[in-house]
């Protein structure tokens, strides 16, 4: 009849790196609202990323300005290998976010061997495999049932039609 709880918070502050920046792991990343469902739409939510000039070639490509840097001078990096496509200055490769198990955007005290440019990095941790076999299947749907009326749409013109299904999966498992 004995209960034991054991509670722990997570410290606010970290005492093995000088970094500052955004961190989002686990079930929080796969419960955001995202357009899409891709990783280029987490890193807006970063108060650190700012959207770049409507100009910029990198304005489709999810581009971003931190730390008063443009585009150019990020750094992506997937399970801690370089990801920046050197032509573009971009994600070489972009995982899904059913792929990802911790995104980081470190935009201050970043350590040498992280960092070589003067813009932020983007840290992306995929899940890793296990002893067993995983499959998972998903459907991220939005259609105009859900969606308000647009206020200023005049009344005679028909609500437009919308209807978007992104069907995904994993398959993982002992290599």
């Amino acid at each position: 009849t004995e209960k034991v709880e054991v509670q722990a918070e997570e410290p606010l502050i970290s005492r093995d790196s000088p970094a500052v920046g955004t961190f989002i792991g686990g079930d929080t990343l796969n419960d955001l609202p995202i357009s899409g469902h891709v990783i280029d739409s987490v890193t807006p939510i970063s108060p650190a990323a700012v959207p770049p000039v409507p100009i910029s070639h990198l304005v489709q490509r999810s581009g971003f300005n931190a730390l008063g840097m443009d585009e150019h001078y990020g750094v992506y990096l997937l399970d801690g290998f370089d990801n920046t496509d050197p032509l573009l200055r971009n994600w070489a490769f972009r995982p899904s976010i059913s792929q990802v198990h911790e995104f980081k955007l470190l935009q201050a005290g970043v350590l040498p061997e992280i960092g070589r440019s003067a813009g932020a990095v983007v840290s992306i941790t995929t899940k890793s495999g296990t002893n067993k076999w995983r499959t998972s299947l998903s459907e991220y749907l939005r259609n105009d049932n859900f969606d308000a009326r647009n206020y200023f749409a005049p009344v005679s013109l028909p609500e437009p039609s919308l209807q978007r299904n992104q069907f995904g999966g994993t398959f993982s498992g002992p290599i």
